[in-house]
């Protein structure tokens, strides 16, 4: 059974600042909030105008965002950022689960060491419909390869665990997670302490 919290635990890894308030992806915005954006020209200004609009969250955001990282994409095919952006928008936005998972395809063909994409893939794996626990355990395991302190990675691969009703490995990711200064979301910890039998 998919747990409704493990959506949200699908995430890229930023590189900008998070905003602290609802933004619409318009030339207005981006001159008022990060005047470095309005400047930039090519590939990089429709990525960074993607990134902003993935801040507001809303159905019309993901749109903005899409578009932005497409143009992103067509001026350059290899930018694997953006197609790595592109399938989160795909998926948590619209839940276009296949969209994304080619988009990720993409992002991890041109560089195969792009955790992140990995650990966004896997998550896509868990929440579609054949929920294919085992291809997003590989993913996880991918990530956590090329970077050993990706604590999410760990965390988003107990919950993989948790559903295959794999206890004591999900235990050993959560530790792990814990370890490296995680915090372990409360909800897997009461589901996987009840399901167990065990405490930690």
């Amino acid at each position: 059974m998919r747990m409704r919290w493990l959506r949200f635990f699908f995430f890229p890894i930023f590189p900008f600042f998070v905003l602290f308030f609802l933004m619409r992806c318009d030339v207005a915005a981006e001159q008022f909030v990060f005047p470095w954006v309005a400047k930039q020209t090519g590939a990089e200004a429709y990525y960074h105008r993607g990134c902003i609009c993935l801040q507001g969250g809303r159905s019309d955001s993901y749109d903005c965002a899409i578009e932005n990282f497409s143009h992103a994409i067509e001026i350059n095919p290899r930018y694997d950022e953006a197609y790595n952006l592109r399938g989160y928008a795909y998926f948590t936005g619209k839940g276009f689960y296949e969209r994304a998972i080619e988009d990720l395809n993409r992002a991890i063909e041109i560089n195969p060491r792009f955790a992140a994409a990995y650990c966004n893939r896997g998550t896509v794996y868990i929440n579609k419909g054949s929920h294919d626990y085992d291809r997003a355990i590989e993913d996880f395991s991918h990530a956590i390869e090329i970077n050993p302190r990706y604590a999410e990675a760990y965390h988003i691969r107990a919950m993989a665990y948790y559903l295959k009703k794999e206890y004591d490995k999900a235990w050993e990711d959560v530790h792990k997670a814990q370890d490296l200064g995680l915090q372990v979301r409360y909800r897997l910890l009461k589901d996987l302490r009840q399901a167990s039998g065990r405490d930690k």
